[in-house]
């Protein structure tokens, strides 16, 4: 849930300025009430659309600036002037988790209370277990347990707080309305006005117009707050989602890439140029000239293949028969 926050308006810092009665210089007397607090005395300027939209917190933890906050109470008896002072807040944060629900917690200083006409002697009495008791209980402490949004305005947006409120040991739920703003250097600014019964929590002391009649304090104690915050550090939760959508991000483009990649018609891959073979132009074959008819062309001889020489005739040799007694016989013709 978004958290609308608005500034300060001039109505209610007049508001700061004539609350504390009883004084010559309501500056001087407010100063004092701020113990140390600033008292703004130039608002901060926010432009419409930001009011109107309102802004949304960042996750994370959101640290109180005590120097520039501060509690005022208003108390008196029926019949008699108003009586007013500070208590000191002693420490305090907001966190705003990842769904933008804001929590808190503030601890106020009950030493640090005083009175605006440093009435030593009422103090005393405030100190006492008459009221506050703050020997025993030094410290009252509020946790915010629940912030809703209720409507925009022109100065911005109210919401309703709502938390636990603990003094002298008691704790009773409490809710009231404020408003705030975010301003241009990241500071919150709260301003709330709220009452309390201070029977709830065992004030008791001269209580009831029965028994007292007009010198009866009054039951219900009213308080002014002013809150400033600053933005301390960042939500963890958050961080790790920032980063995870970050993680995502970058893989989502590497997917991206990737999908340009798959789906990017592949570059054509540039045709082999074909060296071309050189025609070797054969040689004209030479065709014959043409032989004159009355010239008469000579055929080439045939080749005549020599006669195998013929094998001589076998001579069948004669045998005469040798006479047995030796002598070869000679042939006739053949001369001695």
């Amino acid at each position: 849930m978004k958290k609308s926050l608005s500034f300060l308006s001039l109505l209610t810092l007049a508001l700061f300025l004539s609350a504390c009665s009883g004084s010559d210089s309501p500056a001087e007397e407010v100063e004092d009430v701020a113990q140390g607090g600033v008292v703004l005395e130039e608002l901060p300027v926010v432009d419409e659309d930001t009011l109107q939209n309102g802004l949304e917190l960042t996750p994370g933890k959101w640290e109180l600036l005590t120097n520039e906050s501060m509690l005022t109470w208003y108390a008196s008896r029926i019949a008699s002037d108003e009586h007013s002072g500070s208590v000191g807040i002693q420490e305090g944060f907001l966190n705003v988790d990842a769904q933008e629900n804001v929590t808190g917690e503030f601890v106020v200083d009950m030493n640090a209370i005083t009175e605006s006409k440093n009435n030593e002697t009422f103090l005393e009495q405030v100190r006492s277990n008459d009221f506050f008791g703050i020997y025993t209980f030094p410290e009252a402490r509020f946790v915010i347990t629940d912030v809703q949004e209720l409507r925009p305005a022109t100065e911005g947006t109210t919401f309703t707080v709502t938390g636990d409120l603990t003094i002298k040991d008691v704790t009773s739920p409490i809710s009231f309305e404020t408003t705030a703003v975010r301003n241009d250097s990241d500071k919150i600014f709260m301003i709330s006005t709220f009452e309390i019964d201070r029977n709830t929590w065992g004030v008791s002391f001269e209580s009831g117009i029965e028994a007292f009649g007009d010198q009866a304090i009054k039951d219900m104690i009213r308080f002014d707050l002013q809150l400033v915050f600053r933005f301390a550090e960042p939500l963890i939760e958050a961080v790790e989602e920032e980063l995870l959508e970050d993680e995502e991000v970058v893989e989502g483009e590497a997917v991206e890439v990737v999908e340009e990649v798959v789906e990017a018609p592949a570059a054509e891959t540039p045709a082999a140029v074909e060296t071309p073979t050189p025609v070797v132009e054969a040689a004209p074959t030479e065709t014959p000239a043409e032989v004159p008819a009355e010239i008469p062309v000579e055929t080439p001889e045939e080749a005549v293949e020599p006669e195998a020489e013929a094998e001589p005739e076998a001579v069948e040799s004669e045998i005469t028969e040798v006479p047995a007694d030796g002598e070869v016989p000679v042939e006739e013709g053949i001369e001695e």
